[in-house]
């Protein structure tokens, strides 16, 4: 075909080309809008350049596919002058046939191309218009919507600092940490953890920020307070080791703690002065069910052989040696193994006297592991409280008020003897009366120091300075202390 096709082809290309622009502009501002508002309405930060970078990437790709829908062939141009111009098929036809020879092809192409020739100049002229304006003003309305709407962020409060008050309450945590029974190392970490929270919470935060500030001391505060004593890794020893109900025991004394519900102070120091009772009540069940297998009817020489791997058990848990749990457990493992050729007549009397001296010497080693348990129950309840965080239950807690009234542990109804611990309405403890105290300087109830004179006499018993005679004389008191004397 000849130069006026040419000039056509060149005008409907370029007539595809505008259209393809104004359709990929109206993408390109349809997705910048929409990032606009998607982000803002969930207040997500997004750099100016990257909305630029967007639209320009949408819109030269929309453009770009629509030019390659849109742009005509050869064919397409030979149509559409055929049809707009009432030329039959003229066109078309000295299109299919331009590449062969002979005197009629060469007529026929010759009038083809006068009477393009003889066509008007082209005009630029772009069909369906208002479909693109449609298109065009919905894009650019989505655009000016995704700017000028605010983001989410500017809606939401303003940073601020934490409330004073709440601010006050987390230095009366403070202060009860540091003058709690917990070690002088845990005293400092943990102080150290809450200190650095108010440091955080006097700067202007959100309340999300503020939340995750004190999600971090509360994680912090337990990663210094939760696996501090050898308890665990003794009772776990001791399960692999297929000592479950011997495990149980331990573990129930260790997690006496539980039957509190700590939100405030004094509960945590009501549990620390009676913590020996309380470890030692949380233990007569699971030792009422380890005394069982030892009980007559039972194969008990052969149950008292096995507990000479209670030694290679705990030697497994990597506990120091000289730990009081390791003591507690390794003495009930050897007198229970020592026992296994006692006479009948007296074998279950032995028995009893093992197990009663190693609850008593394993509630004074649990006491204080599961003090630290409370403190850091009561800590990390306390930071919740204090910035309205929900406190997790604990399915342990008696009543949902553990703490109210000084109770004990969950199901156990204490008496007044808050001293000497909590009986059970029907003993009467030695520990009731007062004593001189040299360090303090006053007279105060035996129960109150009874727990440090009995770690000094196991310690002495130990050592085997005392005669067999001396040290039954002295055994049998503390028991009777911490035992009680039966009322008729």
């Amino acid at each position: 075909m000849g130069e006026s096709f040419a000039k056509f082809k060149r005008r409907f290309v370029l007539r595809a080309a505008l259209k393809s622009v104004a359709g990929g502009v109206s993408f390109g501002l349809a997705a910048v809008g929409a990032l606009l508002l998607a982000l803002k309405l969930t207040a997500v930060p997004l750099a100016a350049g990257w909305y630029v970078l967007v639209g320009f990437g949408a819109a030269l790709l929309a453009g770009g596919g629509l030019f390659l829908l849109l742009r005509p062939t050869d064919g397409e141009v030979a149509r559409r002058l055929d049809e707009e111009f009432a030329l039959g098929e003229r066109v078309r036809t000295a299109l299919a046939y331009r590449d062969r020879e002979g005197t009629i092809v060469e007529m026929q192409r010759r009038d083809a191309e006068e009477r393009v020739s003889a066509l008007p100049r082209p005009k630029l002229r772009i069909s369906h218009m208002w479909q693109y304006a449609v298109a065009a003003v919905l894009a650019l309305s989505l655009a000016l919507t995704g700017i000028l709407i605010p983001a989410k962020q500017a809606l939401a409060a303003e940073k601020k600092p934490a409330d004073p008050f709440n601010l006050q309450e987390l230095e009366e945590l403070i202060a009860n940490v540091k003058s709690s029974n917990l070690s002088e190392p845990l005293i400092l970490s943990t102080t150290e953890e809450l200190e650095a929270l108010g440091e955080t919470l006097n700067a202007p935060l959100s309340a999300a920020e503020r939340e995750a500030a004190v999600q971090r001391t509360i994680a912090g505060v337990d990663g210094i307070l939760s696996d501090t004593g050898s308890a665990g890794a003794l009772a776990y020893a001791l399960r692999t080791a297929g000592f479950s109900e011997l495990s149980k025991a331990v573990q129930s004394g260790l997690d006496a703690y539980r039957s509190k519900l700590l939100l405030e102070y004094r509960y945590a120091k009501e549990f620390y002065t009676g913590r020996v009772s309380y470890v030692s009540q949380a233990m007569e069940e699971p030792m009422a069910t380890l005394r069982a297998l030892y009980a007559e009817g039972q194969d008990v020489p052969a149950k008292l052989r096995e507990a000479a791997a209670i030694g290679v058990a705990l030697e497994a848990a990597g506990v120091r040696e000289d730990d009081p749990l390791y003591l507690a457990l390794g003495t009930l493992g050897n007198a229970l193994f020592g026992l296994a050729s006692s006479s009948e007549e007296t074998l279950q009397t032995e028995i009893d006297g093992a197990f009663r001296r190693f609850n008593m010497s394993a509630s004074l080693a649990l006491a204080d592991q599961s003090y630290v348990l409370a403190m850091n129950k009561f800590i990390c309840n306390r930071l919740r409280v204090i910035f309205g965080l929900p406190v997790p239950e604990d399915p342990m807690e008696p009543g949902g008020e553990g703490g109210e009234g000084g109770g004990g542990p969950a199901g156990k109804d204490p008496d007044e003897n808050h001293s000497g611990g909590y009986g059970q309405g029907g003993t009467k403890f030695g520990s009731d009366d007062e004593i001189y105290d040299p360090k303090e300087g006053a007279y105060v109830k035996y129960g109150e120091i009874l727990a440090e004179y009995n770690a000094i006499v196991q310690e002495l018993l130990r050592s085997g300075k005392l005669t067999s005679e001396q040290a039954e004389l002295v055994q049998n008191y503390f028991d009777m202390l911490y035992g009680g004397i039966k009322e008729e």
